[in-house]
């Protein structure tokens, strides 16, 4: 049975300026919102002598950096996200003013450097995710640990919580993230597609640059026109697999979401452009009682802005927040 909330299953109202699910998706990208909260860049150091870059916050006292003992908040961004994304910085700046100490984790790569090897990140990996829950815990272990994946970064998260059972994070929130791949990349609208594969290609062609190794030629690479394409030439055979619907497979988590332990609040949108309805919890489906589903009815993909025009608001931070700060 799922574990919802009729109340707040309806809380996001799309405001008449702003209705559309591409509209709500692409708000962000078109109109950035940069953050002001002040942070610092850490390069961190992976158990396999790779590293991958984290983002922190941090105040000032009489011009010197002094890191705030406050609970944590981790961010995950999505398939071609990172900490300048619009949605990663608009959460940035409210947990940070809500009292938060706000990490954000880039995967391998996706920061500002190349990482030291051509292996980079899938939707089912969640070793180095884990890696890094572990050095921020250690900070403080006796402060609260959260995090929050959206998109890829939700499948990721949902993922290390259906195999760790035993962890330290206090509680989780999964944001807009498709959970049967399969569906969901042969639904995505074609315009998504395009910008998808287009930056996945300038990953890779930054590593082929510097002389790293992929499955195939850089020139038969940036002949790959969808997301399907390169996951099956690149991302299943790099993690093991013999194509991508075998990667699918293993990565999708609609039928484990029984194994969640943890208190996680999960968050789509019903006109989520990149998730079908048919792939959303339902009474059909095995769902733990830590999971609580909410299903807006309008919202997109990592939207969710209302407010006016003139002065729009990001209401996934209220509720993330209010999910971390309140429920838990």
């Amino acid at each position: 049975m799922i574990k919802t909330n009729e109340r707040l299953m309806n809380d996001f109202k799309a405001p008449k300026w702003l209705r559309s699910a591409h509209g709500q998706s692409c708000f962000g990208t078109i109109f950035k919102y940069r953050a002001t909260a002040p942070y610092v860049s850490i390069s961190f150091r992976l158990s396999d002598g790779d590293f991958l870059e984290l983002v922190r916050s941090y105040y000032k006292d009489n011009n010197k950096i002094k890191l705030k003992p406050r609970p944590r908040l981790l961010l995950l961004h999505g398939i071609v996200g990172s900490f300048h994304s619009s949605y990663i910085q608009r959460i940035f700046d409210d947990a940070y003013n809500a009292g938060f100490d706000v990490w954000v984790m880039h995967y391998r790569g996706c920061g500002q450097q190349i990482n030291l090897s051509s292996k980079g990140y899938n939707a089912g990996d969640w070793h180095d995710l884990s890696e890094v829950i572990d050095y921020i815990n250690n900070q403080d272990v006796n402060s609260p640990l959260y995090v929050v994946g959206f998109s890829l970064g939700g499948s990721i998260l949902l993922n290390y919580l259906t195999q760790n059972s035993t962890n330290p994070l206090t509680a989780t929130a999964v944001v807009s993230s498709p959970l049967d791949l399969m569906v969901s990349v042969e639904h995505l609208p074609w315009i998504y597609n395009k910008y998808i594969i287009s930056h996945l290609k300038k990953y890779v062609k930054k590593k082929c640059d510097v002389g790293y190794k992929f499955p195939l030629p850089w020139h038969k690479i940036e002949r790959l026109k969808s997301i399907k394409q390169f996951d099956d030439a690149i991302t299943a055979p790099m993690a093991g697999f013999k194509n991508a619907q075998a990667y699918f497979r293993w990565a999708s988590c609609l039928h484990r979401l029984h194994e969640v332990q943890k208190d996680t609040l999960l968050v789509v949108a019903q006109d989520d452009p990149f998730i079908p309805l048919s792939t959303l919890p339902s009474k059909n489906h095995r769902i733990s009682s830590s999971l609580q589903v909410e299903l807006p009815k309008k919202g997109g993909h990592v939207g969710f802005i209302n407010g006016m025009p003139w002065s729009p608001k990001f209401w996934l931070s209220q509720r993330l927040l209010k999910w971390f700060q309140n429920d838990h």
